[in-house]
């Protein structure tokens, strides 16, 4: 995972610090995830297909926290892509992932979206399938699962709880 954050030294800075001095730090929001395959090979190009049911694999007990940011160098700029490819926002080094999976864009009203990019194995937000091109709305601490990979986006102070043991939404299963 490229663009993970080390858990342990959020950790340790998530000790150090209060919620609110912790939120200030991190003004963007993350994607906070249990990793369920293991990465991709720098010799993987295809997108791996997966099952339903083995998107449902157990989690591994490595949380993973990345932040949901820009890119400096990123063409696209009113949205962050995510993707398995390297030139994306987020890399997400998962074989069932797409080079370019989907977007995730603010609306002006303040709402966020989710837009699959016509991935191979699809993006659900609780259990629907999101149609390719389609905006769909998402809350802050919902499940996505992008192919095989289930998130959730958090804010700093969701990752802040989920750093010392409480996580705000239960399990992230």
């Amino acid at each position: 995972m490229s663009n993970a954050l080390d858990t342990t030294e959020l950790t340790e800075l998530a000790n150090k610090l209060g919620a609110e001095e912790f939120a200030n730090r991190f003004p963007h929001l993350f994607l906070v995830f249990y990793e369920t395959v293991d990465t991709v090979g720098v010799s993987s190009f295809a997108t791996q297909v997966i099952s339903k049911d083995a998107a449902r694999g157990r989690p591994t007990s490595q949380v993973r926290v990345v932040p949901l940011i820009k890119a400096p160098n990123n063409p696209y700029s009113d949205r962050i892509s995510l993707g398995r490819a390297r030139n994306c926002d987020v890399v997400l080094r998962n074989p069932s992932v797409s080079k370019l999976h989907a977007h995730i864009r603010k609306e002006p009203n303040g709402t966020w979206v989710v837009i699959d990019a016509n991935s191979h194995n699809g993006t659900t937000i609780d259990g629907l399938r999101v149609a390719a091109s389609q905006p769909i709305p998402i809350k802050i601490g919902e499940p996505i699962t992008f192919g095989g990979m289930i998130v959730r986006i958090a804010t700093a102070s969701m990752v802040y709880q989920a750093l010392l043991g409480r996580p705000p939404w239960g399990t992230t299963r």
